[in-house]
C-alpha cells in the first residue's frame, strides 16, 4: 500500500514530462499481482469502461516507446481508482513487473467529448481568471487529487497563488470563452 502511495505522488511529477500534447494519460501500471502476469492499475480516468476484457490499451513503456496490449481479464479492487487486469502475452509475475510504472496512454482524439458543464483538467489551463468584470490572471492548473482541489493561478497582482476549487469561490467555467469567473472577486479566494 505504501508503495502505490508513493507511485501517485511520483505520477504527477512524471506525467509532465513523459507526456505530449498528443496523448493524455489515463492510468499507470503500479504492481504485479500473482504469479501469473496480472497488474494493478492507478486509474486516472472517469472512464473505467476503457479496461474491459477483451479492450486494446496502450502502455507508454520505460524506454519511451508505445506497445498495445488486449485486455484478457480484468476484476475489480476495493478502491473505484484501481483496477487489476491481465494483458496478452503477459503471462508471469516477472512480464507483469517489467510493466510497472508504465503509463496507460490514448490519444487526445480518443477522448470521450463532454457536455459543455463538464471539463478534463488540463481544459482548464491557461484560461482567463475573472474577478470584478477583470482579468486577474490565468489558470496554471487544477490540482484535483486531493481531498481540497484548488486551482493554481498566475495572477497579476498577488504571483502564483491557489484558490479552493469549491462552489463557494467559483462562479462558472466557461469552456468557449476560456474563462473562470470568481464569485466574490479574488482576495477572500486566496489560500494561505
Amino acid at each position: 500500500m505504501i508503495s502505490e502511495i508513493k507511485s501517485l505522488k511520483e505520477l504527477k511529477a512524471e506525467k509532465k514530462s513523459v507526456l505530449d500534447n498528443d496523448f493524455v494519460l489515463i492510468g499507470k501500471v503500479i504492481k504485479a499481482v500473482g504469479l501469473e502476469g496480472w497488474m494493478r492499475l492507478a486509474l486516472e480516468t472517469d472512464f473505467p469502461e476503457r479496461f474491459k476484457t477483451g479492450n486494446t490499451i496502450k502502455l507508454k513503456l520505460n524506454n519511451k516507446d508505445i506497445k498495445e496490449f488486449q485486455i484478457t481479464d480484468s476484476r475489480a479492487h476495493f478502491l473505484d481508482t484501481r483496477l487489476e487486469v491481465k494483458l496478452s502475452g503477459i503471462n508471469n509475475r516477472e512480464e507483469a513487473s517489467s510493466l510497472v510504472g508504465c503509463f496507460i496512454i490514448i490519444n487526445k482524439a480518443e477522448r470521450k467529448v463532454l457536455s459543455n458543464d463538464r471539463f478534463y483538467k488540463d481544459e482548464l489551463s491557461d484560461m482567463d481568471v475573472i474577478s470584478d468584470n477583470e482579468k486577474v490572471g490565468s489558470v496554471i492548473r487544477l490540482e484535483a487529487d486531493l481531498p481540497s482541489p484548488y486551482l493554481e493561478v498566475e495572477t497579476i497582482e498577488h504571483g502564483s497563488v491557489m484558490i479552493p476549487f469549491r462552489s463557494e469561490f467559483i462562479e462558472s467555467i466557461d469552456k468557449i470563452n476560456k474563462k473562470v469567473v470568481l464569485k466574490q472577486g479574488l482576495e477572500p479566494c486566496l489560500i494561505g
